[in-house]
């Protein structure tokens, strides 16, 4: 007899899966000309002979002017994330909106003017509310060793 078919199970509903939708929180009048907004990764693995089970990643970036959103994109695909498979751009109105409605989606990178990627240590910048831990900052344009401009950052991030 199973816990599901149990009496005490009746306050929830199970499914068989459940997925986040995130949306703009633009007017439709500024969504194709506002220039910031959030870079949502996402990836799949399949198994292998010793673990039977598929794997989604998810990852956020901050895009403070999408005309820079190149260094970002690029920075995800070193890491395995498919620009035409797995990238979507949501145009936001300010980074601390996104972070208030999506806390569980906090920018695990952010991308700055000219293309400048700061990658969060803690892929968390803002747990609990109680603002940024640290960070490290990777210039993505030093193409033949994109760690060689990292560096660590200790600063507190000011509210948008």
């Amino acid at each position: 007899n199973s816990i599901l078919n149990s009496s005490r199970v009746g306050s929830f509903r199970s499914v068989e899966k459940s997925s986040f939708t995130f949306e703009t929180d633009l007017p439709p009048s500024c969504r194709n000309i506002h220039p910031s907004g959030i870079l949502h990764a996402f990836r799949s693995h399949g198994g292998n002979k010793h673990v039977h089970v598929n794997r989604q990643e998810h990852t956020f970036a901050w895009i403070t002017n999408s005309l820079h959103i190149e260094g970002a994109i690029s920075h995800l695909e070193r890491f395995g994330f498919e620009r035409t498979n797995g990238i979507v751009f949501i145009p936001y109105s300010t980074k601390r909106n996104w972070i208030d409605r999506y806390p569980h989606a906090a920018p695990a990178l952010e991308c700055l003017e000219h293309g400048r990627i700061y990658v969060y240590l803690n892929w968390r910048p803002y747990p609990n509310g109680l603002g940024e831990l640290g960070r490290v900052a990777t210039d993505v344009n030093d193409n033949n060793d994109p760690l060689a401009a990292t560096r660590m950052v200790a600063e507190s991030l000011e509210a948008d």
